[in-house]
């Protein structure tokens, strides 16, 4: 379930300058809270500098751009499939 969302969660938190809560990204892309949570988890996972989505509480999340090398990380995270399926 989380390589259906990764894409589309990446595209949101592209098209927002600051934090999103988990609530209001479950409901955007109609998943679960917990979903959110995994999806941002597994992405981070795969992420060679470090994270790439920062998660607050109390204020949500955010895609962190600097430690992105977006020609070739976003891509690739957007696209790649979970071994867990």
């Amino acid at each position: 379930m989380t390589f259906e969302v990764e894409k589309p969660l990446i595209n949101r938190l592209t098209h927002h300058r600051g934090y999103v809560s988990g609530l209001e990204l479950s409901k955007m892309l109609c998943v679960s809270t917990k979903t959110i949570y995994r999806t941002v988890k597994e992405i981070n996972g795969h992420a060679q500098d470090g994270a790439v989505i920062e998660s607050r509480r109390g204020r949500g999340y955010r895609l962190i751009a600097e430690n992105l090398h977006l020609s070739d990380e976003l891509p690739r995270l957007a696209t790649s499939q979970s071994c867990c399926r």
